[in-house]
C-alpha cells in the first residue's frame, strides 16, 4: 500500500485561523497510523510538576495531572474535522510550556484503535485559542506531524483482476505475516525472484532500520521512526534485513 506523510508548523504569525494539516482525495481509503504534535511555548511561564505521592490513588493522580493541564497558563489547541466544508472540533489539547519542547501522541484524540479511517473529502485540522493567557508568541511553534496509508481501488480489465500499483494481474497473491525484529540484525526476507510488492510497516514505539541486499547497523537504513511508520518496494526481489533500537515488531506484506 502507498504511504503518506503529513506535516504543518503552526506558529504566531498563523493567527487564530483554521490550519489544514490533512486533506483526503478522491481517491481510495486513508488510514492515519501516527499522529503527534510538538510543543514549544516558551512565551508562557514554565508548567509546574505535580506533585504525585507514592500513596496516591491511581483517580488521585489523574486529577492533580488534569489540574495542571487545564489550569496552568497555557495555549489551547482545538483538533478539528471537516465534512462537506463544515468544520467541528472533535477535541483540545492544553498546550504549556515545559521547555525545552514536549511530544504528545494526537491518535489518542482521534480513534481507541490502531488507526484513524478517513473518507473521500474529509480533512483535518487545527485552531489555536485564547484563553486568558494569550496567543502564539513569535518564538512559540506547535508542529503537527504523522503518516498513514492509502488503499488504492484494485481495477478489473477484461474480467481479469488487477491493481493500482501495477498492470492487470501483477499480484497474483499476497501474503501477511509478523516478525520480530531486535538489536541485532536479522533477515526478514528472502530474495524472491518475481516479487512484485514489499510491504514493511512498523507495530512498535522504537526505531527500527531496514537493510536492502545487506545487514543494517543502528543509525543507518532505511529509519522506520514510530508506531505506524511504513516502507514499501516495487519490483524489488532482493533479501531483505533489519534491526531496531529494542524490542519491535513489523507487520510485512509480500505480493507476487
Amino acid at each position: 500500500m502507498p504511504t503518506f506523510s503529513t506535516q504543518k508548523r503552526i506558529y504566531g504569525a498563523s493567527g487564530g485561523g483554521i490550519i489544514s494539516f490533512f486533506e483526503h482525495g478522491e481517491e481510495g481509503d486513508c488510514y492515519l497510523q501516527s499522529l503527534r504534535l510538538r510543543i514549544a511555548v516558551s512565551s508562557l511561564p514554565p508548567a509546574e510538576i505535580p506533585e504525585l505521592e507514592p500513596e496516591m490513588t491511581r483517580a488521585e493522580r489523574i486529577k492533580a495531572i488534569r489540574k495542571v493541564e487545564w489550569e496552568s497558563p497555557r495555549v489551547e489547541l482545538q483538533l478539528l474535522q471537516s465534512v462537506d466544508d463544515e468544520w467541528l472540533e472533535l477535541s483540545r489539547v492544553s498546550c504549556l510550556n515545559r521547555p525545552p519542547s514536549y511530544a504528545l501522541n494526537l491518535m489518542q484524540f482521534f480513534t481507541d484503535n490502531g488507526d484513524f479511517a478517513i473518507g473521500p473529502g474529509v480533512k483535518l485540522g487545527a485552531r489555536v485559542r485564547d484563553v486568558g493567557h494569550g496567543g502564539l508568541k513569535a518564538d512559540d511553534e506547535l508542529v503537527v506531524f504523522g503518516c498513514g496509508v492509502v488503499e488504492l481501488p484494485v481495477a478489473e480489465e477484461g474480467g481479469g483482476g488487477g491493481s493500482a500499483f501495477g498492470d492487470p494481474g501483477s499480484f497474483s497473491t499476497c501474503t501477511e505475516a509478523l516478525i520480530s525484529v531486535g538489536a541485532s540484525p536479522i533477515r526478514i526476507a528472502p530474495a524472491q525472484v518475481g516479487r512484485s510488492y514489499f510491504a514493511i510497516s512498523s507495530q512498535s514505539s522504537v526505531k527500527t532500520w531496514i537493510g536492502l541486499d545487506s545487514e543494517p547497523s543502528q543509525g543507518s537504513g532505511v529509519l522506520l521512526l514510530d508506531k505506524g511508520s511504513s516502507y514499501d518496494l516495487h519490483g524489488f526481489s532482493g533479501a531483505l534485513y533489519a534491526v531496531s533500537e529494542s524490542n519491535a515488531t513489523l507487520s510485512l506484506t509480500v505480493c507476487g
